[in-house]
């Protein structure tokens, strides 16, 4: 895949993104309006974090572990070996899945239990786990999909399946609220995990992408994946400790404490979501089909780029984020159950939060390579560092800053986990040209710097004289808005070279004389 294919399959994940952002927002404000940070929010926040804990392992299975096996198995050993690896690990996964879920329905009143403030609290949690744990299914399924439709360079379908789920969770809510209240939420969470696995279907078929009734222990590809397994559950387990963690320290703090934390991480991990995965889901296919046939020039390209353009799109959007955090939460949230002080609580933890939009992706993406490439220990050594900084920040921070020191903790466990992450590749890959000049970190810094600032003068002094005319969400987008076109054009001027192919490629189809070279 060159880098023109890369771009088409970040641009297909990017749009699928912006609808699956726009319409999770939608659902995030549904249930802030029907829920703010009452029982009821926290109840479904706790039932999914058995399930939760079971999905990200096993999105990360498929993501770091099955999809390099998979094509080196494809340029190795052909389409069949590698369709029966598909096979026999989505065979054992459903086997092992069904067994974990069995003990998770057997022992729900205790796993509810232990997240329980008292019996009405329990029961609601426990019958909310019931309706989420055949998510897991389903959402394996769809996921083991996803990776192998991409490694044949298909991103349409697999961009689109977080936008069926969400119109269906918003429909349900929408529709079932008044009769079922958040057990709606969950219902609708369920059937749309199975409506992503069923319409894939037919695009597996398309691309004869063949299942098969294939389940063997001694297939030397399976016990591969089995190896690479291990440290990725060890990556799953360290991280979900840290969730339980934070939910832990919140639970001490004033009301609604751990709900302002989770709307704000929410929050963040849209333009994470709608910007770094898409770039990471159709690069990392790339990155790991150059690492096999051992071509690291276009390796380290891959990874150059990779870089350099989440860096490039999430900086001003975490500037933007962190600067004008009262007034996105406000626009965004502010209506029903969510009054003003949940407004404040969650703004402040989403400014803090917010500084950690482009390290969240990168970190994802050298978590990746470096599984890829047979490193194991770096990944697990860097989770293990997170959860340690973050617990001991939050012991250090909470007496003296409240639920705000969950947030400043948070950033400062991922600043030491990415940095500990890039000596490690670095060490590696002495042999991979990965090139992130520092004139191009600088000319980002100032046309974030500069972009912030002016959209924040326009915020605070030119927006109040329409503040009659112009309702307070209009304001909101429209300051973003500008302040993403002003890092656009200083960008463009300070010549960032990313910047100028985008823009240059964008307008070649207006100039007559460019058409043909923009087609090229």
């Amino acid at each position: 895949m060159n880098s023109k294919a890369i771009v088409s399959g970040a641009l297909i994940l990017l749009v699928g993104n912006v609808l699956s952002s726009l319409l999770g927002l939608v659902r995030e404000m549904l249930m802030a309006a029907h829920y703010g940070t009452g029982i009821d929010m926290d109840a479904y926040l706790f039932a999914l974090t058995i399930p939760g804990f079971l999905l990200t392992f096993a999105s990360g299975i498929y993501s770091s572990g099955f999809i390099p096996l998979y094509i080196k198995e494809k340029v190795d050993s052909g389409e069949e070996k590698a369709s029966l690896l598909y096979s026999n690990s989505i065979n054992l996964s459903l086997l092992l899945l069904a067994v974990v879920t069995a003990g998770c329905y057997l022992g729900s009143e205790y796993l509810a239990g232990a997240f329980a403030i008292d019996a009405a609290a329990q029961d609601k949690i426990m019958r909310l786990l019931w309706i989420l744990l055949p998510s897991m299914f389903f959402f394996t399924l769809s996921y083991a999909q996803s990776m192998v439709l991409n490694s044949v360079n298909h991103f349409t379908m697999p961009a689109l399946l977080t936008v069926l789920n969400n119109i269906v969770v918003i429909g349900f809510m929408l529709a079932l609220h008044r009769s079922l209240g958040i057990y709606s939420a969950a219902i609708g969470y369920v059937l749309g995990t199975a409506l992503q696995f069923a319409v894939q279907l037919p695009v597996m078929r398309r691309y004869k992408l063949k299942y098969r009734f294939y389940l063997s222990f001694k297939d030397e590809s399976v016990r591969r994946l089995a190896r690479i397994s291990i440290p990725i559950a060890g990556l799953v387990l360290i991280d979900q400790c840290t969730v339980l963690a934070s939910r832990f320290f919140a639970s001490s703090l004033e009301p609604g404490s751990a709900s302002a934390i989770n709307y704000a991480s929410r929050l963040v991990m849209l333009p994470v979501t709608l910007f770094g995965t898409a770039i990471i889901s159709s690069a990392f296919p790339s990155a790991v089909q150059m690492q096999a046939e051992n071509k690291l020039r276009e390796y380290g390209s891959v990874l150059s780029a990779t870089v350099k353009s989440m860096i490039l799109l999430l900086a001003p959007v975490a500037v933007l984020c962190a600067s004008l955090s009262p007034d996105i939460i406000r626009a965004m949230l502010e209506r029903g159950a969510f009054d003003t002080k949940a407004t404040a609580m969650t703004a402040t933890a989403f400014a803090i939060v917010a500084i950690g939009i482009p390290m969240f992706p990168v970190r994802d993406f050298f978590v990746k390579l470096l599984i890829s490439r047979g490193n194991n220990r770096a990944p697990i050594v860097s989770t293990a560092l997170y959860g340690a900084v973050f617990v001991a920040g939050c012991f250090a921070l909470v007496p003296l800053i409240q639920y705000k020191a969950i947030a400043v903790a948070n950033i400062a466990a991922l600043v030491a986990s990415l940095v500990y992450l890039l000596i490690a590749f670095g060490r590696q890959g002495r042999d991979i040209p990965l090139k992130v000049p520092l004139s191009f970190l600088l000319k980002v810094g100032a046309s974030t710097g500069l972009s912030a600032i002016g959209a924040l003068v326009f915020r605070r002094e030119c927006l109040p004289w329409a503040a009659a005319y112009v309702p307070d969400t209009v304001a909101t987008i429209l300051t973003l808005a500008l302040g993403m076109g002003l890092y656009a054009l200083l960008a463009k001027l300070m010549k960032v070279e990313e910047i100028a192919f985008v823009y240059d490629k964008l307008t070649a189809r207006f100039r007559p004389g460019k058409r043909r070279e923009a087609s090229a």
